[in-house]
């Protein structure tokens, strides 16, 4: 049996390990060994718990810049690379040489990670990698440069330099240099685990999405009393105009604040706005809802379209940014942050997406089942199958 190698580097939030280690216990019901390297090994401990797997911190860059800041806009993957440590050579030599330790003490057959470009590097033509994760940290790995997905953002670095940077760390190491950087962020599998929709580089694709890991069924009418569900960070900086805009809508509701304060919990509660102290199961509270209110994340806008729910995205990040941007074009969501200046605009537009008969909720369904006709959904399958094929 294979000893394989998951890992996570880059990206706040849990979702990472989580979808990780779904696959890990698909896997390790085979009799295969997964070790993993994490980029945060607290947060997301609850799913390793009860399992008898070796779970390690991953190295971590030091002097970089942080690329969550609101200030952060990119204009294609390259400047994710650029601040993340690919935009000096010795930092990035320092990183590599730390994960060539790593994969020295763990020997693993395979790795299979997720937003993560310096392990990519690290294992390219030394380790098998199946790269995995939604469109903007996962670019095609069919060009010759990273596409640009914002023109409107000034780019952080020339792509040549990036290069540059790359082939000088390969040098010191006595590793191949190549001659391009798509093919080796891109590992020697790629999967795309979300939905064409969301995706910035959909068009410069080879290769069909392989949509998320997890099966969706098949969407099932809105219920027909409107009702919001809210998934919020207590420590965004407009999180009291947003619960106001919840609170004021007057529909029944409920919402899990992370963070979030006494006075915050108070708040909703007094105004029959249900709270989860933990995130509640996600796939049947979406189902139940009638409108869904969050700040992007992966998971929650993945379930949220399978399941034709509308949404309200009040992104936080540059990632959930560009996925609010892509999918409020079609109809079925709102760019709140873009398009919302209010408490009462916000309530409004909840307002106006829980409505079963309207065009937002008929839009949504209408995605919900394309995509199942598309069969883009339940990948963990298909990679599981790929991994099978590489240490068979």
């Amino acid at each position: 049996m294979a000893r394989i190698l998951f890992a996570w580097e880059l990206g706040a939030g849990i979702g990472y390990a989580d979808r990780l280690s779904q696959i890990a216990t698909m896997l390790a019901a085979e009799g295969h060994e997964p070790v993993f390297a994490l980029r945060d090994i607290c947060g997301p401990c609850d799913f390793f718990k009860d399992k008898n797997w070796h779970v390690l911190q991953a190295p971590m860059p030091a002097g970089n810049i942080s690329a969550v800041s609101t200030s952060f806009v990119p204009s294609s993957y390259a400047d994710l690379l650029q601040v993340n440590c690919y935009g000096n050579a010795d930092f990035l030599h320092r990183l590599v040489s730390a994960w060539h330790l790593l994969f020295l003490a763990l020997r693993p057959d395979v790795i299979v990670c997720e937003y993560s470009p310096v392990v990519a590097l690290a294992a390219w033509r030394r380790v098998p990698v199946i790269v995995m994760g939604h469109g903007y940290i996962n670019p095609p790995n069919e060009t010759d440069l990273y596409p640009i997905f914002d023109p409107g953002a000034t780019r952080q670095v020339d792509q040549a330099r990036l290069l540059e940077n790359v082939c000088d760390v390969q040098r010191r190491l006595g590793a191949p240099v190549p001659d391009k950087l798509p093919p080796i962020t891109g590992g020697t599998a790629q999967f795309v685990t979300a939905f064409a929709e969301t995706d910035p580089y959909a068009q410069f694709r080879a290769h069909k999405h392989a949509g998320p890991i997890e099966r969706i069924d098949p969407p099932q009418p809105p219920p027909q009393e409107p009702n919001v569900y809210a998934y919020l960070s207590g420590s965004h900086p407009q999180i009291r105009m947003l619960l106001q805009g919840i609170a004021e809508t007057r529909m029944p509701g409920a919402a899990y604040v992370k963070k979030a304060t006494p006075e915050m919990k108070q708040y909703l509660r007094e105004r029959k706005v249900h709270v989860y102290d933990k995130p509640p199961p996600l796939a049947d509270t979406v189902n139940n809802a009638s409108v869904i209110f969050h700040h992007g994340g992966a998971a929650t806008l993945a379930t949220a379209m399978g399941a034709g729910r509308p949404q309200v995205l009040w992104s936080e990040v540059a990632d959930q940014q560009v996925s609010a941007t892509m999918i409020d074009k079609l109809g079925m969501s709102v760019h709140g942050r873009r398009r919302l200046g209010n408490a009462a605009q916000l309530t409004k537009a909840l307002r106006d997406l829980a409505n079963p008969d309207g065009d937002a909720s008929k839009r949504a369904m209408a995605y919900a089942n394309d995509i199942q006709q598309r069969g883009e959904h339940g990948s963990i399958t298909t990679i599981c199958s790929t991994i099978r094929q590489m240490v068979s």
